[in-house]
């Protein structure tokens, strides 16, 4: 029974450690639920970077960014972020490090506080690239840098490019974007200095800042959202005759976007979004499976109070009250769950460690932990609370409410105790027939699916395939100097003994990238064009034959596809 009820228990405590994280934790700053999230959807011109949504309705430009922080009447605090892949320098060591790229007032805003020196402050960003300091966060000072006090106004490399230590996070504190934990903070007007494109700071259809807020005391979401359209409308119209070649149709909804407030209590809902059903359904699987353990102990206590109907009649002879022998057995049945609880936090640390090192590997999450905090302590001790309640609580009852003769006399499978011992029996085996088979049916459905998944033709050869990634312009690599980088690459590994081919493409394929284009079609009517977002990849001469897909008709790029050459394309 313990056994039974750690497995159950474990696996339930295991999966709430990674949902309270992804879909329950609160910033853990102070007054969370005044901090709202800013979308606006609707056409927009220019590059736009998102990460949430298929049109962006998440990012804003700089320009407007400022002008709406300076100028409106609902928040006493916009700040403005976006996340970076970096390289960082330290002692002649370079390696990756995510990045938060941040407004001055970021910190502010959000009520954060440092652990060591300061956090970054308005005057950082006051002008563009002027600047050049970052503040660690808490768990990066620990790991990469070991904690050292004296790391304050050490210089270290972002890009290539020096820059000073002047403060590390608050240790409660890490970041505004669940699963996405940052090594560290820069002022957002240092984007251009660091070599981070395609990111400016002064044209207003560059769209890749995200905005979060909070809004003044007392103020509610649908207060502010209401306060704040006017400005938000007035802006709009001040930056339409910025851009060129709308119709009248598209000016109009330009101007009839709105400004959506959400709240940010919990961050931004990168990682809810791409795995918080899944990570339910895992949810609702597991307790499946405790409420199958459940069933299945019960039925065990209920047969054990069959065989223990003489001792319970003559207890009850000798004076025995039945609430005195109903304590008895629910203090049996509580020692049963402390001891399943206690077992299941062993499996609960393995089952959630498990979960965050696949979610790391796998590029779902990388700021997860596996460690059980109080949160998961409290949780597991309610779930084996309720577990006690569920199988010790009618088998007691049931066990002390026979006759007390025939309960003496015990004759065995005669007397209305041994009956109705028996009619719970096969109502708990039909309980725990229907959950098993509702389980069963949902793990078939899960396994047909993987099964779908890794049978599935992509199109594309994936065996014997090798990839990797270099990123050369965050080290400061011009155009000519990276293209110069990649053709020696190309050389180089296809010189390796047992590379078959080899090619090389701007997005890889089989992973996430919103970078599109706008395409014309040669004879369309004027009205369609610039209407058709198209997704695009640059590739490399062989790309197609490396990767084993064929092509129906024309031609691969070759090496004479190159800057001066006729231009050429090729569409799925």
């Amino acid at each position: 029974a313990v056994l039974t009820l750690a497995l159950g228990i474990g696996a339930n405590a295991g999966i709430f450690t990674i949902l309270q994280q992804v879909l329950l934790r609160r910033l853990p700053v102070p007054n969370p639920d005044q901090l709202v999230l800013l979308y606006s959807p609707g056409p927009r011109q220019g590059h736009v970077s998102s990460d949430e949504s298929e049109d962006g309705a998440e990012s804003f430009s700089y320009p407007l960014y400022t002008t709406l922080r300076d100028h409106n009447p609902v928040f006493s605090g916009l700040a403005a972020m976006d996340t970076y892949s970096t390289a960082l320098t330290y002692r002649g060591h370079t390696d990756r490090a995510q990045a938060y790229v941040v407004s001055g007032n970021y910190f502010e805003t959000l009520g954060v506080k440092p652990a060591l020196g300061r956090t970054l402050e308005p005057s950082d960003t006051a002008t563009l690239g002027g600047s050049p300091v970052v503040v660690l966060s808490y768990g990066a000072w620990k790991s990469r840098f070991g904690g050292d006090p004296g790391i304050l106004n050490q210089g270290i490399l972002v890009n290539n490019k020096p820059m000073t230590i002047v403060g590390v996070t608050d240790s409660t504190f890490d970041g505004t974007q669940p699963g996405f934990t940052p090594a560290f903070y820069i002022p957002i007007t240092m984007v251009t200095s660091l070599s981070i494109p395609p990111r400016d700071l002064t044209r207003h259809n560059d769209n890749w800042i995200k905005l979060i807020a909070r809004i003044k005391p007392g103020m509610s979401i649908e207060q502010a959202s209401a306060g704040l359209q006017p400005v938000f409308s007035a802006m709009l119209k001040d930056e339409l005759p910025l851009f060129s070649g709308w119709n009248d149709k598209e000016q109009a909804a330009f101007l009839a976007r709105r400004m959506i407030l959400r709240t940010g209590a919990h961050g931004r809902p990168m990682l809810e979004n791409g795995a918080g059903k899944q990570i339910m359904a895992l949810m609702s699987m597991v307790a499946l499976v405790l409420l199958i353990a459940c069933a299945n102990i019960a039925g065990l206590l209920t047969a054990r109070a069959a065989s223990r109907q003489r001792e319970i009649g003559i207890r009850l002879s000798l004076g025995a009250s039945r609430f005195q022998l109903v304590r008895q057995l629910l203090i049996e049945s509580v020692l049963l769950g402390g001891a399943g609880a206690l077992l299941g936090l062993l499996i609960a640390s393995w089952t959630s460690s498990t979960l965050v090192k696949f979610a790391s590997e796998n590029g779902i999450a990388d700021g997860l932990s596996g460690s059980l905090n109080p949160s998961v302590l409290v949780f597991t001790f309610f779930v084996a609370g309720v577990c006690v309640a569920l199988f010790g609580v009618a088998p007691s009852l049931r066990a002390t409410r026979g006759e007390l003769v025939s309960s003496v006399k015990e004759q065995a499978g005669t007397s209305s105790l041994g009956t109705s011992h028996q009619r719970l029996r096969q109502g708990l085996v039909v309980c725990q027939v229907a959950l098993t088979l509702l389980l069963v049916t949902a793990a078939g459905a899960f396994a047909q699916s993987l099964y779908n998944a890794k049978h599935t033709d992509l199109g594309l050869r994936t065996d014997h395939m090798l990839e990797f990634t270099v990123t050369p312009g965050i080290l400061g690599y011009d155009d000519a100097r990276g293209k110069a980088l990649f053709r020696n690459l190309d050389e180089r590994v296809a010189a390796i003994p047992g590379v078959r081919s080899v090619s090389s493409a701007a997005e890889r394929l089989m992973d996430y990238s919103d970078r599109h284009s706008n395409v014309d079609v040669e004879g369309e009517p004027a009205e369609e064009r610039g209407s058709k977002h198209v997704l695009r990849n640059a590739v490399g001469p062989g790309h197609f034959s490396n990767m084993g897909i064929p092509l129906l008709e024309g031609r691969e790029f070759t090496s004479a596809d190159r800057l001066g050459s006729p231009k050429v394309a090729i569409v799925n």
